[in-house]
This record gives structure tokens, sequence and C-alpha cells, in this order.
């Protein structure tokens, strides 16, 4: 068995550097884009009827039914 040290450091270039730090600038902003375009709004509508059913007596009974 030998005993090499291999420092964990690694000198890159300012060019390379930059260079990678833009490729995951534009990765990041093409997936934060891909995931606006599936986010999907919340309606009033959608908002009145969670609290319909909630309030109603058969929504309870419901919910102690769930067997």
């Amino acid at each position: 068995m030998s005993n090499e040290v291999v420092s964990k450091k690694i000198q890159i270039s300012d060019v390379l550097k930059k260079e990678l730090n833009s490729q995951v600038s534009e990765t990041v902003a093409v997936e934060e884009k891909q995931t606006r375009k599936n986010k999907r709004s919340f309606t009033a509508y959608e908002m009145w009827n969670r609290q319909r059913n909630s309030r109603s007596a058969t929504a309870m009974m419901r919910r102690w039914n769930l067997n």
C-alpha cells in the first residue's frame, strides 16, 4: 500500500469559472421558467367550494365514515 496525498482543492482559471457560472445561471433560469408554466392558480370558486364542503353536515359525515 502506498500513501499518496492528493489535495482536494483544484485551481480553476477565471475564464472557466465565468463559463461555468453562466451555464449554471442559464440552467436555473430555464428550470424556473418551466416550473412557472405548470403552476395552476387557485380560483375563488375552489376556495368557496372548500369552505362550503368543510362546513356542511354531509362533509362531516363523510369524514367520520371513512371506513
